[in-house]
């Protein structure tokens, strides 16, 4: 049987490879097994492709076979012997031995023997010991199960793989199609189809009609949606439910009753929680054992033996629990386990928090089923695990958890530790109406009915001190957090916890000499006794005093501290805001290769966790390092993806980060000086910032016009003079006030090509000029141009250029009249002058500094220019 170069695979050159190995080293029974939809077939085809077996192959389909005469019966057809007017079962089968004997080293595929292993057993061990030389390649969901048979499982297609299927196929469904192999929907699409060849190839269909974002949310169906109308399929391969149905039809009833119970695990699942879940009649030893031997079970690699299973094969189990009288039965037995491993969990032992993600969906579904059980205990496991939640739950989620338990009947104590648990977290999650609302209800039931038991009443007292902070409500903070230390023991969790809060009063309000001694306090009481989660806030917080007061080098040190407790002990969230920081810092410091590398990584936590927000602000770091590095479109493109993520519309990060202020200042560089000036009559509008916060952005907007009045050659002696006095302000400056009034002393040292501040060297490189520009110096060594005439009015032109109008390019036609004045040239001639200038020039020293773009060549507006007399 011949094969064509359809039938070759993506994404198998190492599994062909390895089978090729297994092959040379004489293995005559290879079954190849792996779970439905895998692609057992085409793999077997694709093996024996242009190995030079093509002539010595024969491909028996088994599907429809049904006994040991239907085996016969299909094999013969296949070898071209009429078995039907044999008389006996017996000599059929001689016959077939003596015909594949005659076949010498033929390869003999049997397709599809899942359903007929007692009777294909005793046939191949005949053949085997009858046909020596012949070779046999069986597929199936499970092993044969006899002595000489190498088993080689076919698992589903590692990511880069199943993507690159997914968009070949989905090209061949619509070709006007543009999809990317980074892309973060492809990514989902192919993960929510389990990597999955035949989902990945039914799916790719339906790209004909659908866009990606629709083909993704219908995906909350897969088994519906997965469907084929194409007749080159098996009956059995044209919808996926089809496949899981075949799979489902060789169990038992009892394996069949143990992958539904099993299917109400939401992540992986160890043999001794299955244990614990399946009813008593169900060996579960035997159960996974035999699930998996079906691959309808898999084992994630690993030294602890964790099960899964793959999206489809729950789907379908799950769809199967649905219509079972065990549904009730099941899910209940879920709850109550998953409650046990809950409440038996600590947020401050290292390794509970380590296990604890592989639990979480788990969690979360308990939550939701123990509402209907048992309403106060599922409130109680809320508050006591929203540690481990925190860690890679988005927020929105948690809200959800809180509404549905509040709707509950519960007792008024667990309802006011509710509302507490909600206000904390509507703090952390800037929703401070929400915070005020439930902080308000919680106190009126702990100081009112409840008798106001210590502990609860502080946590909730903490909270509205948390939420009086963060609206600048700074002495009715600290009486809270007063009444708490009154009240709580010195030396315990919350006491700690009540400290913390003080230190942060104090420092949100600028009175860094009361903070710094409290700050102190705080970590060495949490240190002793208290919070991990609060050490590290701590730590963070004393982090961004000691960067106010330009302690840089100690400000890191603190949030590396801070950095290394998160990654054992703290949220996503967290760890993700410690990165930013430590972003910033490394912008700070002019570590901008730094920066970059911590935002990628930023970047790639917020898309995994949904932390829009912290995506937001880590395009805003990376967007000011571009524009410092004078890449300014990137610049200009991360500023305006910063904004698309709604960071703008967070008070804090507009006053203190302004990332339309920084993309004003870029935008004017660029010369799209309409798009600048409409995002600065927005800014001068804008009233809604608080005076201590917009320092940053005064800063900015004064570089922005100056440099607008620039591009429009008007006179802007008034806004330097405006500059010049923000500048000589000596009021202590915050890390993200450094930042842009950086910007600005850049903007005055460029004017008219001349350092104007001892600062000038803040952004880049200096680049010295001589008289006429005869000479020019970068980096300490100096080159001669007095008598290179073209290069000399390039250069000049170039630096000019860079002095009036930083960011703005030279065509190569003004290039070549910059060279060249008033010479015509053929467009060829006139590109290779242009090319050979700005080689020579990048070699006499400009290498580094001299760009170029779509529009043009230009020197780095990062570059300092200094025009030196002699």
């Amino acid at each position: 049987m011949g094969f064509s170069d359809a039938d070759l695979l993506i994404g198998r050159e190492h599994d062909l490879a390895a089978l090729a190995e297994v092959r040379a080293r004489g293995r005559r029974l290879i079954t190849i097994v792996g779970p439905g939809g895998v692609g057992k077939t085409q793999f077997a085809k694709a093996a024996l492709h242009g190995a030079g077996d093509d002539d010595l192959v024969c491909f028996v389909d088994l599907t429809r076979a049904k006994s040991s005469d239907g085996v016969l019966s299909e094999i013969g057809a296949a070898l071209g012997m009429r078995i039907g007017d044999v008389r006996s079962s017996d000599a059929a089968k001689e016959r077939i031995i003596e015909a594949v004997a005659r076949r010498g080293e033929a390869v003999f595929v049997l397709d599809n023997l899942e359903h007929l292993t007692e009777h294909i057993r005793p046939l191949l061990q005949a053949l085997l010991a009858g046909a020596p030389d012949a070779r046999f390649i069986a597929t199936s969901r499970e092993p044969i199960g006899i002595r000489d048979e190498y088993r080689f499982e076919l698992v589903p297609l590692e990511d880069d793989a199943a993507m690159a299927l997914f968009i070949d196929r989905a090209h061949l469904a619509r070709p006007d199609l543009k999809l990317s192999d980074d892309d973060e929907s492809v990514a989902r699409v192919v993960h929510k189809l389990s990597n999955l060849p035949l989902a990945i190839e039914l799916a790719a269909a339906r790209m004909e009609i659908l866009s990606l974002e629709q083909l993704e949310r219908r995906l909350a169906t897969p088994l519906d949606l997965l469907k084929s109308s194409n007749p080159e399929l098996s009956e059995r391969h044209r919808t996926l439910v089809a496949t899981m149905q075949w799979s489902w039809e060789l169990l038992d009833p009892t394996e069949q009753r143990a992958m539904t119970w099993c299917s109400t695990f939401h992540g992986d699942f160890t043999l001794e929680l299955c244990e614990r879940l399946l009813p008593d009649d169900i060996d579960a030893v035997d159960a996974l054992q035999s699930l998996k031997r079906k691959s309808l079970v898999s084992l994630r690699p690993g030294a602890e033996q964790r099960f899964f299973f793959l999206e489809s094969v729950k789907a379908f189990a799950t769809q199967k629990l649905a219509g079972h009288e065990d549904k009730a039965a099941a899910e209940r037995a879920h709850a109550l386990l998953f409650a046990e491993q809950g409440e038996a969990l600590d947020p401050n032992r290292e390794g509970d928090l380590a296990r604890a993600p592989a639990l979480q969906d788990d969690l979360i579904a308990m939550l939701f089923e123990l509402c209907h059980i048992d309403g106060p205990r599922a409130a109680r496991l809320l508050v006591h695990l929203m540690p481990f939640l925190n860690r890679t739950v988005v927020v929105d989620s948690h809200f959800r958890f809180y509404d549905r338990l509040l709707a509950a009947d519960i007792d008024d104590e667990t309802r006011a530790h509710l509302y507490t648990g909600r206000a904390q977290l509507a703090v952390e999650s800037a929703r401070l109406v929400d915070c005020e609302r439930d902080i308000n209800a919680a106190l009126d039931l702990l100081e009112g009915p409840l008798g106001s038991p210590p502990v609860a009443t502080a946590q909730a007292l903490g909270v509205r001190a948390a939420w009086l902070t963060n609206n600048g409500r700074f002495e009715e903070a600290r009486a809270d957090i007063q009444r708490c230390l009154d009240a709580l023991p010195p030396g315990t969790p919350a006491h700690a916890k009540a400290l913390m809060r003080h230190f942060v009063t104090f420092l949100f309000e600028g009175r860094y000499d009361d903070a710094e001694p409290l700050g102190g306090r705080a970590l060495l009481a949490t240190e002793r006794g208290g919070d991990k989660r609060d050490e590290i806030y701590i730590l963070t917080n004393l982090a961004y005093l000691r960067a106010e007061r330009g302690q840089l080098d100690d400000s890191r040190r603190d949030l590396l501290a801070a950095q290394t407790l998160a990654e054992r002990f703290a949220s996503e969230n967290v760890q993700s805001i410690l990165l930013f920081n430590l972003a910033w810092l490394e912008l700070e410091l002019e570590n901008r290769e730094r920066a970059l590398t911590l935002c990628q990584e930023l970047e790639e936590r917020a898309n995994r966790y949904g932390l829009t927000r912290l995506e937001g602000l880590g395009a805003v770091v990376e967007g000011i390092v571009r524009a410092e590095q004078g890449d300014l479109e990137t610049a200009q493109d991360r500023l305006l993806h910063a904004e698309a993520l709604s960071v703008e519309k967070d008070l804090v990060t507009r006053a203190r980060f302004s990332p339309r202020a920084y993309r004003a200042c870029v935008l004017a560089r660029l010369g799209r000086t309409a798009e600048a000036r409409s995002i600065l009559e927005e800014l001068d509008d804008d009233r809604s910032i608080a005076p201590h916060f917009a320092d940053a952005r005064r800063f900015l907007m004064i570089a922005a016009k100056i440099l607008l009045r620039r591009a429009d050659h008007q006179p802007e002696d008034d806004l330097v003079a405006a500059g010049k006095e923000k500048l000589s302000d000596q009021t202590p400056l915050g890390g993200p006030v450094r930042i842009a009034r950086r910007w600005l002393v850049h903007v005055l040292a460029t004017r008219a090509g001349r350092a104007t501040t001892p600062e000038a060297d803040a952004m880049g490189p200096l680049l010295k000029v001589g008289p006429d520009f005869h000479w020019f110096e970068i980096g300490g060594e100096r080159t001669d141009i007095r008598r290179r005439g073209a290069m000399r009015r390039v250069f000049m032109s170039l630096t000019n250029t860079l002095d009036n109008n930083p960011g703005q390019a030279l065509t190569l036609d003004e290039v070549l009249e910059a060279g060249w004045p008033g010479q015509t040239v053929s467009p060829e001639a006139g590109a290779n002058r242009v090319y050979t200038v700005v080689r020579n020039l990048r070699r006499a020293g400009l290498e580094d500094v001299l760009l170029t773009r779509d529009d043009g060549y230009l020197i780095d507006p990062t570059v300092r220019v200094a025009h030196v007399e002699e």
